[in-house]
Formats: structure tokens, C-alpha cells, sequence
């Protein structure tokens, strides 16, 4: 039995994931051909030839748009990358712990959020298909995450491991510049919150979610939108019954 065949086997052993734990050290892969060919390494030892993989299409569209990579250098990012299924609701990073993985969404919508003294729990961030997700200072600086991380929504993710992403780092010196460049997105993004938080009044806030984020008013629920925009449901249900009067 090749290398493939035989870790394929294996991961075959695990069943599903229960809602609200924590991921196991294995992780439960699609049991179909195209989701368990995320084996580059095994792949090769079994004379398979690596490319662009369908699975991870959507991937290199959002990414070619920030770092162009070759072809090859495509090739030796995909070895580091695992595609896994994740429930609705299913806690990626809980509140302490030290992140060990970052998530690109090929299908689904995430959430990090912030837990108060009297365990209510505030939206910072809804990431949606296209974006990288995660607890990014837990993970880049390997410290307890003051933050937990939860998907909103059954999910499709792509996973780099703290370790293989450090190693692409000295393999494909473009990941750097990659990742150099979608944490200055995401802070400026960050800093856009921060101040319509500060500078636009709740209803504004609202207005302008339609106008940016229409597709997530009726995609999350109404508790998790409210805390995002630093309201509560019921202001949340009036603002919303006013827009819908006026028009």
C-alpha cells in the first residue's frame, strides 16, 4: 500500500465533529476523492503530479490578486495546505488558547468575538468565502488568544499550520509579502470599525453594512449583527423596521 493510500485509510477511521469543541488533533477530511488528495508529500512518493488543484481555484484567484506566484511555486504552497469541513458553530480557537492554525474560507462565514466580565459576547470581526480568518495575534506571536474564533456557518476551509506556514516562509519568500500584505489590510480594515464605532451614529453604522456587506444582513443572525455594530437586537429590529418604512 503506497504512502496515500495507506494515511487515506486513516483519516477514513474518524467520524464527524460535535458542535461547540474543540477540533481533534486529527481532523475529519470529506471522505470523497477530491477532498482527500491533500497529501503533496505522499502524493509525490506515489509518482502523483501536483497543480493547481480544483479545491483550491478559489484560493489563488483572491491571492494572484495580491502576490503573483509561478506555477511551481504554487505547487510547494498546496503541500502545506489541508482542506476541512467544519460544522456550524464549531470553536476553532476557544478563549486562551494559543492559535496553532489560520483559515482561508472557501465556503462559509466565520466570527471572532470577545467575551465580557458578565459573559456577553461582542462581534469584532465577521469574515466571509475569500478572506483569511483566524485569532492573527494568538497565532503570529504564539500567545493566548483574547479572542475566540467560531464559524457562523458550515464551513470549507483551507488550513496552514503555524509551523508549515514559518516553513513557506523560507521555501516561497513570496508568503511573506503575502502575508505582509493581508495584515495591512485587514488592520486598515480594522481601523475603518473602529471609527464608524466612534463617528457614525447606529443607523448610520447600519446604512452602511447595507451598502458594503448587503448579503450578510440576512446571512448572520440578528444577535451576532447587533454586537458587531455595537447595538442591541431590539435597537438593532427598530433601525432595520425604519429603513424598511422609508422606502
Amino acid at each position: 500500500m503506497c504512502p496515500l493510500t495507506y494515511l487515506i485509510s486513516i483519516f477514513h477511521q474518524f467520524g464527524g465533529l460535535a458542535t461547540r469543541t474543540r477540533l481533534p488533533s486529527v481532523t475529519r477530511y470529506n471522505q470523497d476523492t477530491t477532498s482527500l488528495v491533500f497529501l503533496p508529500h505522499c502524493a509525490q512518493i506515489c509518482s502523483i503530479t501536483f497543480y493547481v488543484l480544483p479545491m483550491f481555484d478559489f484560493f489563488w484567484t483572491i491571492v494572484d490578486q495580491f502576490v503573483p506566484f509561478s506555477k511551481k511555486e504554487k505547487q510547494i504552497v498546496q503541500e502545506y495546505m489541508l482542506v476541512r469541513d467544519v460544522p456550524k458553530q464549531q470553536v476553532l480557537v476557544d478563549l486562551g488558547d494559543i492559535a496553532r492554525e489560520v483559515y482561508f474560507i472557501n465556503r462559509g462565514c466565520l466570527r471572532f468575538y470577545y467575551i465580557t466580565e458578565d459573559g456577553k459576547e461582542i462581534t469584532g470581526f465577521i469574515f466571509q468565502e475569500g478572506m483569511f480568518a483566524g485569532s492573527h495575534e494568538s497565532f503570529f506571536s504564539q500567545i493566548p488568544s483574547v479572542q475566540v474564533v467560531e464559524c457562523l456557518e458550515a464551513s470549507e476551509l483551507i488550513v496552514f499550520s503555524y509551523d508549515g506556514l514559518h516553513q513557506l516562509f523560507e521555501e516561497v519568500p513570496k508568503m511573506n509579502v503575502l502575508m505582509r500584505k493581508l495584515l495591512s489590510q485587514r488592520m486598515a480594515y480594522a481601523q475603518k470599525v473602529v471609527a464608524s464605532l466612534i463617528m457614525l451614529k447606529p443607523e448610520e453604522r447600519y446604512s452602511s453594512m447595507l451598502d458594503l456587506h448587503p448579503e450578510l444582513v440576512n446571512r448572520i443572525p440578528q444577535q451576532v449583527l447587533a454586537t458587531y455594530l455595537g447595538i442591541t437586537p431590539v435597537s438593532l429590529s427598530r433601525i432595520r423596521k425604519r429603513i424598511m418604512d422609508q422606502k
